[in-house]
């Protein structure tokens, strides 16, 4: 016990805890320790939603050096990738690994079912030790949808020069940049894109955003917004290092996009023997596919279409009764609706 110089009393406790382990479990043990994207946990909410590649954390906890682990991922009920990362993780060390995927139809399923899935299928040429650790699920959400033309609002504060602006692809090239920007000035870059997943960033060197407290450089903002009209949105400009934002432009990831540029319709809604189908916007080759509730595909078929505006029907009578999800996509833009058989 203590007593101090104003005569109070304190006292001390002291906490000890050993930790032992013997020898290593297993010889190949790989494991998934995180989901970075896609991901909804707001742990992750800097580089999310996504539209792009998958990022996963894998770990080594075998004796053995991590020399190459084959990986499944997909959306619950859509297609599967495969990817075998190669190289060399000793025992606890810990990667970033990308995982590529073909094309973006990877993410149609995100229509009806939000989960992400990435499963170890092998380690090291052969199967892994411990299973439990191979197989790592998540919750996502959908990027926005934005039209082709889109003007970039930057408000830079008394430190322009700290502001740098980059818009990329979704193989992460850099179409357009701004590295320039002017000290309290307000740079509106108008952007013209094609149908596609996009991401910009931008980027504050000293990493104290537009708007810090603690600093006397001012204030500023930053704007994604239409030609013509309020924001699309408004970022927070009090933001640190970075922004990170991705959209897609002519094709929407989830069943509650609305885009204008293109849409169809299905009548009857309920339907009986027959649904017919007239569509707008959806050009030369043009794919119908139809999914049960369950997310399973019970018809498809390719038209080639050379009008603006296009009629089919489609042959119902082998349908059970209940819910279904029609999509219609070519090469640009997808759309996906609900009707119901009786």
């Amino acid at each position: 016990m203590e007593i101090t110089t104003a005569g109070m009393e304190g006292n001390y406790r002291t906490t000890v805890q050993l930790v032992s382990y013997g020898d290593h479990n297993f010889q190949n043990d790989a494991g998934i320790t995180d989901v970075l994207a896609p991901n909804k946990w707001e742990f992750h909410n800097r580089i999310n939603p996504i539209c792009d590649q998958p990022k996963i954390l894998l770990k080594n906890y075998g004796e053995q050096d991590l020399l190459s682990v084959e990986l499944d991922y997909w959306i619950c009920g859509g297609v599967h990738e495969t990817f075998t990362w190669n190289g060399q993780l000793e025992f606890e060390q810990e990667l970033e690994i990308e995982l590529p995927i073909a094309s973006q139809s990877f993410w149609d399923h995100a229509q009806f079912c939000k989960d992400f899935h990435v499963k170890i299928m092998r380690t090291n040429g052969t199967n892994d030790e411990y299973p439990e650790n191979n197989h790592y699920q998540t919750t996502f959400e959908t990027p926005p949808v934005y039209p082709e033309n889109l003007v970039l609002w930057t408000r830079t504060n008394a430190v322009g020069s700290d502001t740098k602006l980059f818009v990329k692809d979704v193989n992460g090239n850099i179409i357009f940049s701004n590295t320039n920007f002017q000290n309290n000035t307000l740079k509106r870059d108008t952007i013209n894109l094609i149908p596609g997943c996009y991401h910009i960033e931008l980027q504050d060197i000293g990493e104290n955003g537009l708007n810090f407290f603690a600093n006397s450089d001012g204030a500023g903002y930053f704007q994604i917004r239409k030609p013509t009209g309020s924001p699309l949105i408004a970022f927070e400009s009090d933001f640190g290092k970075n922004i990170i934002h991705y959209f897609t432009v002519g094709y929407g990831l989830s069943i509650d996009e609305i885009n204008n540029n293109f849409d169809f319709n299905c009548s009857p809604n309920p339907a009986k023997n027959i649904l017919n189908i007239r569509t707008n916007g959806f050009v030369d080759k043009v794919n119908i596919e139809i999914f049960d509730g369950f997310g399973k595909i019970v018809h498809k078929e390719i038209i080639n279409f050379s009008n603006f505006t296009n009629s089919s029907s489609i042959n119902l009578s082998t349908f059970e009764n209940g819910m279904y999800f029609i999509k219609i996509f070519d090469a640009f833009h997808t759309k996906t609706k609900q009707f119901v058989h009786i």
